[in-house]
């Protein structure tokens, strides 16, 4: 059965992925600075993983902006998509997100709304931020509900996380877990691991804008963000992560249905102008 839980989650798939994008593999073979850019991936549906989903087709696309600010990354998403049934379309899932890390990674705001047709099924507004390496945090919703969460010491903001995923796939580890607030979902820190495979040279002959931007290699990576209270896995997505930072694709696994997000246009966004 597709769920409201679950449409929201397929978003969240991209939210999650898209901080990684700010932070680029930096390695001696391959030295690139994190590259603002805009781009958009057409949305359709995976490999099948069951004859039993109900879901039998999807189409949409993804608009992505992640711009460098002087204060920090701001990333800018658009998602519309349909899926189809055997009896016919479900109604069309817009989300759209905003979300904003500090440089020092100490800082973060997230807000989502996501509708259904013309009706809103979900909105999270949140602020978090951690007192101090080694220290706690704390995490404050206005939306869904107002509430706080406390934040145990060593807990990550996406920013973080993702920065020490590129860090260990440049000296050649293929493994990496840490405890995450991404705001999303349950509203409290999850547990994200991450396997990396070796690097590949992506190929010549790119339409989309890569060849403009230029060459890099890229990284094959699977993560699973699941429930630290449970075990319970929220997400499982790959990717193809470039040394530069830009994502050429993702396949997103749900059990019984698959997303895939394949990079159709890319452009690099100037650098900002700071004191």
């Amino acid at each position: 059965m597709f769920t409201r839980t679950t449409k929201l989650y397929i978003f969240l798939a991209f939210v999650g992925l898209v901080v990684l994008t700010l932070f680029p593999v930096i390695g001696e073979a391959q030295t690139t600075q994190p590259r603002p850019f805009v781009g958009r991936y057409q949305l359709t549906m995976g490999p099948p993983t069951s004859a039993n989903s109900s879901i039998t087709g999807l189409t949409g696309s993804y608009d992505l902006r992640v711009e460098l600010r002087c204060d920090g990354w701001l990333t800018t998403e658009v998602m519309d998509f349909t899926m189809q049934t055997a009896t016919g379309p479900l109604p069309r899932t817009s989300a759209r997100s905003r979300a904003w890390e500090s440089m020092d990674g100490r800082g973060y705001r997230y807000q989502l709304t996501v509708s259904r047709g013309n009706q809103i099924v979900e909105e999270v507004d949140v602020k978090a931020v951690m007192a101090g390496t080694g220290q706690p945090g704390k995490a404050e919703f206005t939306k869904p509900k107002t509430r706080s969460v406390d934040l145990s010491p060593g807990t990550m903001f996406p920013h973080d996380y993702m920065l020490f995923l590129a860090e260990q796939a440049a000296i050649g580890q293929n493994f990496a877990g840490r405890t995450v607030f991404p705001g999303w979902g349950p509203g409290k820190p999850l547990s994200y691991a991450a396997r990396m495979g070796p690097p590949e040279n992506t190929p010549a002959g790119q339409t989309n804008g890569l060849d403009a931007i230029g060459a890099s290699v890229y990284w094959p990576m699977e993560m699973v963000i699941s429930d630290p209270a449970t075990g319970q896995s929220l997400l499982k997505q790959a990717m193809t992560l470039r040394a530069d930072g830009i994502a050429g694709s993702y396949l997103f696994d749900y059990t019984t249905f698959t997303m895939s997000a394949r990079l159709a246009q890319v452009q690099a966004l100037p650098l900002p102008k700071c004191n």
